[in-house]
């Protein structure tokens, strides 16, 4: 029979029932025929074929119109270097995820919370690779949701979360988010988290669990979806984590008008800068040509230092 043979057993000896080992692996067929005896060494190519793990294929699950979840969408390997990159970029001093208080060198999230630290910048200041991954998210979500549309990341939000504590309630409204109903492309990496989300403020809230490597879409007429990050689990992560658990989200943005503002929304604080998210009745907005709010003089990096300090580390 054509296809893979499980090796058979004889007298110590491990070899395939016809002395020959047929497999695809990677789109490349390796054929070889070797006879190893129970007390010599297993070839380095035997050990790795029949240890490597298959990443689990990518699987679409549609939740509404315009929202939907990309399972398994980026692999371990990819998780890992977007982590990497992450932790190098949260390192950069202001620019980082963490900023120091007033009259002390102690560095803090730049949040003003005890469990998050966050970037915000131009897509530019990310390395393709990150990018990359956007794009082919909004081409399977296209593919899969006639509801959604195409966008062209401009910016960039990467949170990191330490702790079990998520994000409130809120909705995607400000001018940093972008002004169209283009979708908001959000890669989850390292630990798991729980995503609520709900349509309507009076609509039951109901959640999803999120786990390395899922990528989540919500636009078009799902755009302005109220969601939050119910909680972090920092036991559920990848193996190469254990150590260090953290969980990195990886927003992606279609807001050209903010592009070369980008340091009126280096803060937010969701205590102070939460704003108007009661007034927004979906009624009454055309996604498509809606005005985002302004940022507040306290998220700007050009802030008075004091006074920003006061708010980061309030």
């Amino acid at each position: 029979t054509n296809g893979i043979r499980k090796p058979t057993m004889i007298s110590n000896v491990n070899v395939d029932a016809n002395a020959n080992i047929s497999a695809i692996h990677n789109e490349q067929v390796i054929n070889r025929a070797e006879i190893i005896p129970s007390s010599s060494k297993i070839p380095a190519w035997h050990t790795l074929f029949f240890s490597r793990k298959k990443h689990p294929s990518p699987k679409i699950e549609k939740i509404l119109p315009g929202f939907l979840v990309i399972r398994n969408f980026a692999t371990d390997a990819e998780c890992k270097k977007l982590a990497k990159t992450a932790r190098t970029l949260g390192q950069q001093g202001e620019d980082g995820f963490y900023t120091s208080t007033e009259g002390s060198k102690e560095q803090v999230l730049n949040t003003g919370e005890k469990g998050r630290g966050r970037i915000y910048d131009a897509a530019t200041r990310f390395p393709s690779f990150v990018t990359n991954h956007c794009n082919k998210a909004v081409k399977i979500a296209k593919q899969n949701d006639g509801k959604m549309p195409g966008m062209a990341c401009t910016h960039v939000l990467l949170n990191m979360y330490t702790t079990t504590a998520g994000l409130v309630w809120h909705r995607d409204i400000y001018e940093n988010d972008g002004s169209s109903d283009h979708p908001v492309v959000n890669l989850c990496v390292g630990a798991s988290c729980e995503f609520g989300y709900k349509m309507l403020d009076n609509d039951p809230e109901q959640s999803i669990t999120l786990r390395s490597g899922d990528c989540l879409l919500f636009g078009g007429p799902a755009r302005l979806i109220k969601h939050a990050v119910l909680s972090v689990d920092l036991r559920d992560c990848p193996d190469w984590m254990k150590d260090d658990p953290v969980r990195f989200s990886f927003t992606f943005r279609d807001s050209p008008e903010v592009l070369g503002r980008e340091d009126e929304f280096k803060y937010f604080r969701p205590k102070d800068h939460l704003v108007g998210q009661d007034e927004i009745d979906l009624k009454k907005i055309n996604s498509k040509k809606r005005i985002g709010l302004p940022s507040l003089k306290s998220q700007r990096s050009t802030f008075d230092e004091r006074n920003r300090h006061e708010v980061v580390a309030a």
